[in-house]
């Protein structure tokens, strides 16, 4: 019930739904094989479905890749993806993981009723109202709240940017019947771009939120905040262009997650590899990368991999880094080997050591 609460308030009825934004044709085919494996006494919540996870990815990270736009996947100068487009989807991917494990939980529940096991035609329709639910419902509110957080991630990016003529940013609402009261206080208010407020109160601020901000020489005034402004329920308190959070962990589904057992925490960690990788530096030869890369090594180990692949023509992978116990975390895959990152100084160093992994046929490099 709690799961579901999270959704009470979407501010729509099913009749304001944009059916278009998801095409759940294929949940369907999904739904039924998973309610066969549940019936079949098959399905355990704690091993997730890889295919579940990963359309559910898919569907809100386009989402927050549409919303974003172009520069979802720009790379700077040396390389590097937009490090807050890569959290956003280490989240969106943790958020599908998280789900994935509520929504075979709950299937596997609706396989009795008054203490009796359902027939299989009973079940199967219990199913199908369980994918409508959450696949058409809660996936379409959830693909709007990416799309949304998108926007405003990459126009957070841009207010930054520009904070030195503009320093301070507005609260805008639609101003139309459609507006909860809790946003519409929020109207007008005027605060500097780097007040805490903006941790906490910068759009989306719920459900298919229509809010946004505009940025502003006007004055802030600052003393009107404690007394005037509501709160925003706790899961949205989040400002994606800071944290790349597009759905605040610690709540809700990945609250359900959290005191996990040994067998699910390794499921989700596991879930990771399916994540398709992104694509870097094509121009200049193969390089790909996992969304789970170690971020803070990011820097080194995109610039090894670019030697690698301009002068010894190599196909090149930055790995994922796991969080398994006992497990190794080989920074890359070089044509299909396991290999670490050493640090050799010099574009001599480099190549040579490159060189020599050629020639022996090592699994170990820069």
């Amino acid at each position: 019930k709690k799961i579901h609460d999270f959704y009470h308030d979407q501010c729509c009825g099913d009749d304001q739904i944009d059916v278009r934004a998801i095409d759940l044709s294929g949940w369907k085919e999904v739904y039924e094989k998973l309610a066969r494996e549940a019936y079949e006494g098959r399905l355990k919540p704690e091993n997730l479905n890889a295919v579940l996870v990963k359309e559910t990815f898919n569907e809100l990270n386009k989402g927050a890749s549409t919303g974003y736009g172009k520069d979802w996947l720009k790379v700077d100068k040396d390389g590097l993806p937009n490090p807050v487009a890569i959290k956003m989807q280490q989240n969106i991917f943790k958020f599908s993981g998280a789900k994935s494990y509520a929504q075979l939980q709950e299937l596997n529940n609706a396989l009795t009723k008054n203490g009796k096991i359902l027939s299989w035609n009973d079940f199967k329709t219990e199913a199908l109202k369980l994918n409508s639910r959450y696949n058409l419902n809660y996936l379409q509110a959830e693909y709007q709240t990416a799309k949304q957080a998108g926007y405003h991630a990459n126009n957070w990016e841009t207010f930054q940017e520009n904070k030195k003529r503009y320093p301070n940013l507005k609260y805008r609402t639609q101003e139309d019947d459609r507006v909860r009261d809790e946003h519409r206080a929020l109207e007008g208010l005027i605060v500097p771009i780097d007040h805490p407020f903006w941790q906490s109160y910068y759009p989306p601020n719920g459900w298919r939120c229509r809010c946004f901000v505009e940025q502003t020489k006007e004055n802030a005034d600052l003393s009107i905040i404690p007394e005037t402004v509501p709160d925003v329920k706790q899961e949205f308190r989040i400002n994606t262009g800071i944290s790349g959070q597009v759905f605040k962990e610690g709540e809700n589904y990945f609250a359900l997650v959290k005191d996990a057992g040994k067998e699910l925490k390794l499921s989700l960690e596991l879930s990771k590899t399916t994540a398709e990788p992104l694509h870097l530096l094509t121009d200049k030869g193969t390089l790909t990368m996992s969304i789970f890369a170690d971020l803070t090594d990011l820097k080194k180990n995109v610039k090894s991999a670019t030697v690698a692949i301009t002068n010894i023509k190599v196909q090149m992978h930055i790995n994922l880094h796991s969080y398994i116990d006992g497990e190794k975390n080989p920074e890359y895959t070089i044509n299909g080997n396991l290999g670490d990152r050493k640090e050799i100084k010099g574009y001599n160093g480099i190549t040579a050591g490159f060189n020599k992994l050629e020639k022996q046929k090592a699994v170990s490099i820069l």
